[in-house]
C-alpha cells in the first residue's frame, strides 16, 4: 500500500464515519484502540477499515473537495 492509499483508505473510513453521524474524534479513536491481543476494542471497526483499504487500492476512492448543498 502507498502512502497515498493509506490517506485515500483512511479518508474514505472517517468520511464513511461522519457520513454515518459520528461527530467526535474520540467516538473514532476508542473503538479503534487495540486490545492487548491486537484487536480492535470494536470489531466492527477491524472490517469498515479492511473495506476502506480495500476500495483505496483499487482506486475507488476520491478525496477531490467536492461542494455539497
Amino acid at each position: 500500500m502507498t502512502a497515498e492509499q493509506a490517506y485515500l483508505a483512511m479518508f474514505h473510513f472517517l468520511d464513511r464515519k461522519f457520513d454515518s453521524g459520528v461527530r467526535e474524534l474520540a467516538d473514532v479513536l476508542g473503538p479503534m484502540s487495540l486490545l492487548p491481543d491486537g484487536t480492535p476494542a470494536d470489531p466492527a471497526f477491524a472490517q469498515e477499515w479492511a473495506e476502506a483499504v480495500e476500495q483505496a487500492v483499487s482506486g475507488q476512492v476520491s478525496a477531490n473537495l467536492e461542494l455539497r448543498r
